[in-house]
């Protein structure tokens, strides 16, 4: 069961993370509005349900930006709705889950790796072994050129799930191509760099849905996962 302190934190986040920048239009501040005041939240649940679903028929068609609208929409509703209820909790914060894991498909789709990153490191920051997304987000920082942020997330992706055949092969990989970097390195008497700093900042804001770009944050996560001591391998019904 979430905790009353995650429930609130991955709320403020989605909330921040998809209205930072320009405002939303009228109508949807209308609508979000009316909605919060509703005094039934069984029905707010299945609303954000019916708009992840429809965010996911949007992606299996390649209509990766009208999909993270639908996905947009479902996480301002999470975001704005206060849930009073334990299981009502749970079931929000499943679903936001959710949600910024198809985002992040959306974006990768779209080569927009930064905001890849960037919503995976929301996500890790609640799961610190979501697979899905250690996963993307190692992804995303090799599209960017950082190997060595990548083969960290895979090595903690790994430890989640070592029977993961698709994340192994890809950290073999990166092993393989830090190895040949490194060789050429000493061979070039070049001092390697360390992890380096932090991506750019954000470039460009879009009303109604999770379009703000960011820069990866990369985060020890080993730390996260070896002193929580389990492993989630739940599967958020996500893209």
């Amino acid at each position: 069961m979430v905790s009353m302190e995650d429930y609130k934190r991955l709320r403020e986040e989605i909330h921040r993370l998809l209205t930072e920048g320009e405002n939303l239009m009228d109508d949807d501040e209308f609508l979000l509005d009316l909605i919060s005041c509703s005094n039934d939240s069984k029905d707010v649940l299945e609303l954000v349900r019916a708009l992840k679903e429809e965010g996911n028929v949007l992606y299996k068609q390649r209509k990766f930006e009208d999909a993270l609208e639908k996905y947009g929409y479902a996480g301002l509703v999470l975001a704005r709705y206060e849930f009073v209820e334990k299981s009502d909790m749970g079931a929000c914060f499943e679903l936001a889950i959710c949600v910024l894991l198809n985002s992040a498909a959306c974006f990768g789709k779209k080569n927009e790796f930064e905001n890849v990153g960037r919503i995976c490191s929301i996500i890790l920051e609640f799961e610190p072994s979501n697979l899905k997304a250690l996963f993307r987000r190692a992804l995303a920082a090799l599209e960017l050129g950082r190997s060595i942020w990548a083969y960290w997330d895979l090595l903690l992706a790994v430890e989640v799930d070592p029977n993961n055949r698709e994340v192994a092969s890809k950290l073999e990989e990166v092993k393989s191509s830090l190895r040949k970097e490194e060789s050429i390195k000493r061979s070039q008497s070049v001092v390697p760099l360390g992890l380096g700093s932090s991506l750019s900042p954000p470039r460009k804001n879009t009303k109604g849905s999770l379009k703000q770009e960011a820069g990866i944050e990369h985060k020890d996560m080993q730390r996260k996962v070896s002193s929580s001591g389990a492993t989630d391998k739940r599967n958020h019904d996500g893209l």
